[in-house]
C-alpha cells in the first residue's frame, strides 16, 4: 500500500498546504447513513474527524482523514481499532474505504516514499506499527 503525501496530517513548513477532505459531504453521506449522535471535527490532534452513528445493527464510529478522502469504520468509542463494513462504503460517494485488514497492514510493508520529511520525523518519533495508528492519529 503506497500512502500519499499527507498521510500523517504533517507537512514541512515550506511545503504546500494540504488540502481538505469536504465535511460537508462527509457529514451528509453520515445523515444519509443513519442517525447521528455525535462529530467531532479534525483539529492539530487528531487528524481526523469522527462521526458516530446510530444504525439499526448498532452504534458505529466513522472517521474520516481531515487531508485525503479516506474514511474507516470503527466500533464505539473509537479505540484505534477498525472494522470492515463492505455494506456501508458505496454511501460514502467520493471517499476511498479502507478496511480493517488494509489498516492493519504493518508499517514496514506499506510504501512511505511520497511522505515529506517532515512526515518521517513524526513517524519516527511516534512509531506507528499499522498503517491506521499512521493514518488515523493523535499525535502533536
Amino acid at each position: 500500500m503506497q500512502l500519499p503525501r499527507g498521510a500523517t496530517g504533517f507537512r514541512h513548513v515550506d511545503s504546500p498546504p494540504l488540502a481538505t477532505v469536504d465535511l460537508r459531504a462527509f457529514k451528509a453521506w453520515g445523515h444519509s447513513v443513519g442517525h447521528v449522535l455525535d462529530f467531532h471535527p479534525a483539529g492539530p490532534t487528531p487528524n481526523f474527524h469522527l462521526l458516530t452513528l446510530r444504525l439499526p445493527s448498532g452504534d458505529l464510529s466513522v472517521v474520516c482523514h481531515a487531508s485525503l478522502p479516506l474514511i474507516a469504520f470503527a466500533p464505539v468509542p473509537f479505540d484505534g481499532s477498525f472494522l470492515s463494513r463492505p455494506d456501508l462504503a458505496p454511501s460514502f460517494f467520493g471517499f476511498d474505504t479502507l478496511t480493517a485488514e488494509a489498516l492493519a497492514t504493518p508499517l514496514a510493508r506499506a510504501d512511505l516514499s511520497l511522505l515529506d520529511e517532515a512526515e518521517h520525523r513524526q513517524i519516527r518519533h511516534w512509531r506507528p506499527a499499522t498503517v491506521g495508528e499512521l493514518l488515523f492519529n493523535h499525535w502533536d
